[in-house]
């Protein structure tokens, strides 16, 4: 077309004029003007051209996010459930051994919720490790400004260094001074940990500022903002994780180690993110591609060291050094070594493909996808205004925003990986407490109990030896305390455990006293924080019939009443102020009759009397030296022959037969009431040993319905 167009104007311009009748000159001027025409003719088709393919691009790029968007709108609900799904699998399976059948269709709404519960914890991990490269941030952005100043380098692999040389004596100072015998107190303690908290921020803050002071005056973020970054970094890296490598020593390697791991994937990301993407060529338009700058020593020092450190911990040649080393198998390997070993492996893989995903680049990223159009040699100057067409983005940059899509899922997939790994190597903790906070897990908590449930958790607590509180509800349920529910809230079926692990945990070597039993979820509901507990004594006193003697030994009421109370709430030694959460705090003596009308009165006034009788000899030598007089709180109701312990008793016959068939009526019983009270003092312990030594002499003294006999009524 454009040689037909060419060919239109030369023969237009040979025919207006005669030869004869214009000049050389003239045919030269002509055939120069319509050589311009033909270039502009040429350079408005070019502009169009490229002008239709940009909008070509902008559609096909604007139908590619609609196609992403549709995309995720499916597939993120599919994935967070499938996640969901995953963790729930793991925690029945290795967890609690345990199926919830009877989950309903609704229920997929909870997996969702397990994977938030999952993503949390995994923003907290990375978030943790990001902490850790603040001061490479502050590098970068001192580092666009003194690229060319001399010494530069070496200042910022100080600033660099420093910060990590400032953790690590945090740590050794906390070790070092909770592993001598001059620890602090609980007082001195809270003093410590405030002052740390406050030196940590100030010298973060200090360090940040001196190092963007000296490296830079201007940039993206101002002086303020850099010095709240480095507040940031001393709270979390100079004063959490190295109490939190103190205080909780069994969890400390995954709380430091991990996070570090994935803030550095999370850093190599975002810096990839926050690179302008481009062609890699020099400002000056030469064909070599530019040179990225190397990072410095300091920061390859550090992650080198990291590795080794990592690795040398999971060869076993090196123990953590903030918990007793782990004990060796037969065969000379630390258990678990092996596992630990190709998930670092593994982790440091991916790293390594990340690292040269994101910041390396092919070579064929300089080239562009078709070549540019330059214009004939000899050919007339163009207008500035139309210029040439810009050359085509390269192939990388055509692909960067599904390349940085792609792997950031993939980061994403790492880190929640890491967390599950995490948490099946500290049996499933993590996992516990996100059921727990779904309200699906309960421990050490109040469950109402009742039908097959209460007999069923009644006997293995009896067969087993383990101590449980039981309080007699109306309608035969009961509250029994305390119980784990491993599983509760959804599904037909419910998983309760009982007892207590072992000091040590399964490290300890010593039997799991724990039994778990499966229940229906109708007979179980949760008290959660409860702010009292109670405990019914199963040893009750029982009365001749108008008497107030027993026909059965109270020492035995009293034994059980004083193992109880050491149990529920034991008396702390002298000197230790921080006693226990749990104390007295009321204590209800229940009189009870038989239906046997003495009187016009009734039997209220003579269930009244028992119940104060035997709380006299309750009080006076089981619970001396155990809480003061005051401490807690003595009630002596009289219930009457309201409530009919016995079976069905004939209302007519002889006298005999129906004072036999209702002594199990004749009764008092005993229900301790605890709630939680603050420590003791160091004074009131020393009186309550002193009370205790008075208790013996005054519990020889008699009481009106004692009695010798240590023989049960005939029931």
């Amino acid at each position: 077309m454009l040689r037909r167009i060419r060919a239109w104007l030369l023969r237009a311009a040979l025919g207006e004029a005669a030869p004869s009748a214009m000049p050389p000159s003239g045919v030269m001027d002509r055939l120069r003007e319509a050589r311009a025409a033909n270039q502009l003719a040429e350079a408005e088709l070019r502009r169009a051209t490229a002008e239709k393919e940009r909008r070509q691009a902008l559609e096909s790029h604007s139908k590619r996010l609609t196609g992403y968007i549709d995309t995720a709108k499916t597939a993120i609900p599919l994935i967070a459930a499938g996640y969901g799904v995953l963790a729930t699998f793991l925690y029945c399976f290795m967890a609690i051994q345990f199926f919830p059948s009877g989950l309903s269709v609704g229920d997929n709404l909870l997996f969702v919720f397990v994977a938030l519960g999952f993503g949390l914890l995994a923003l907290v991990l990375a978030g943790l490790g990001l902490a850790a490269f603040i001061p490479f941030m502050i590098f970068e952005a001192a580092e666009k400004r003194n690229a060319a100043k001399k010494g530069w380098q070496g200042q910022a692999e100080f600033w660099i260094l420093a910060p990590a040389l400032s953790k690590a004596a945090s740590f050794l100072f906390l070790w070092t001074l909770y592993a001598s015998p001059f620890a602090p107190s609980d007082s001195a303690t809270s003093g410590l940990i405030a002052s740390h908290a406050f030196a940590a921020m100030a010298l973060g803050g200090l360090m940040a500022g001196c190092a963007w002071r000296s490296g830079t005056g201007a940039g993206i973020l101002k002086g303020s903002e850099w010095i709240f970054l480095g507040c940031c970094y001393g709270v979390v890296e100079l004063w959490l994780l190295p109490w939190l490598g103190v205080v909780l020593p069994q969890y400390a390697f995954y709380v430091l180690v991990f996070p570090w791991i994935a803030g550095l994937l999370a850093w190599v990301f975002i810096s990839a993110w926050t690179r302008p993407t481009g062609a890699l060529k020099k400002d000056t338009g030469g064909d070599e591609p530019t040179r990225r700058p190397r990072p410095p020593a300091a920061i390859v020092a550090l992650f080198l060291g990291g590795v080794a450190l990592i690795l040398a911990m999971a060869a076993g040649t090196m123990a953590w050094p903030f918990e007793p080393a782990p004990a060796h198998a037969d065969n000379g390997t630390t258990h678990g070594s092996l596992d630990f070993w190709f998930s670092c492996a593994a982790l440091m893989a991916l790293f390594g493909a990340f690292f040269a995903q994101t910041v390396s680049r092919p070579e064929s990223a300089g080239a562009s996808d078709r070549p540019t159009h330059a214009p004939e040699s000899g050919g007339a100057t163009l207008p500035e205004a139309i210029g040439e067409p810009v050359a085509m983005p390269p192939i990388q940059n055509a692909y960067a925003l599904e390349s940085r899509i792609y792997f950031s899922l993939l980061l994403l997939l790492v880190i929640y990986g890491t967390v599950l790994w995490v948490d099946s190597q500290i049996d499933g903790k993590l996992s516990s407490g996100i059921f727990r906070s779904l309200g699906l897990r309960a421990e050490q908590q109040t469950l109402r109990l009742k039908g097959e449930a209460l007999a069923l958790v009644r006997s293995q607590a009896d067969h087993a030896g383990i101590f449980l509180s039981f309080c007699a509800e109306p309608g035969g349920a009961a509250l029994v305390t305390p119980v784990d529910a491993l599983w509760h809230g959804m599904g037909t079926r419910s998983l309760l455990r009982i007892g207590k692990e072992p000091d040590g945990g399964k490290k300890s070597g010593r039997a799991d006293p724990r039994t778990d039993i499966e229940v229906s979820s109708e007979e179980v509901k949760i008290v959660r924080n409860a702010r009292a507990r109670c405990h019914d004594i199963e040893h009750a006193v029982y009365f001749q019939s108008d008497s107030v003697k027993a026909v059965n030994s109270i020492d035995d009421l009293v034994d059980e009443v004083a193992r109880v109370q050491e149990s529920l709430s034991p008396l702390a030694s002298p000197g230790d102020s921080r006693g226990n959460a749990w104390r007295l705090d009321k204590v209800v003596v229940t009189g009870h009759s038989d239906p046997l009308p003495l009187s016009d009165a009734g039997n209220q006034g003579l269930s009244e009397r028992r119940a104060a009788c035997v709380a006299e000899w309750v009080t006076r030598k089981a619970l001396k030296g155990t809480q003061l007089t005051g401490d807690y709180r003595l009630e002596t109701p009289g219930r009457g022959s309201r409530d009919l312990s016995a079976g069905q008793c004939p209302q007519e016959g002889r006298t005999a037969n129906l004072h036999e068939c209702h002594e199990k009526n004749r009764r008092v019983t005993v229900r301790l009431i605890l709630a939680r009270k603050p420590p003791l003092s160091d004074d009131v312990q020393h009186a309550l040993f002193r009370q205790a030594e008075r208790a013996s002499a005054e519990a020889d003294r008699p009481v009106a319905c004692t009695s010798n006999r240590r023989s049960r009524p005939r029931f």
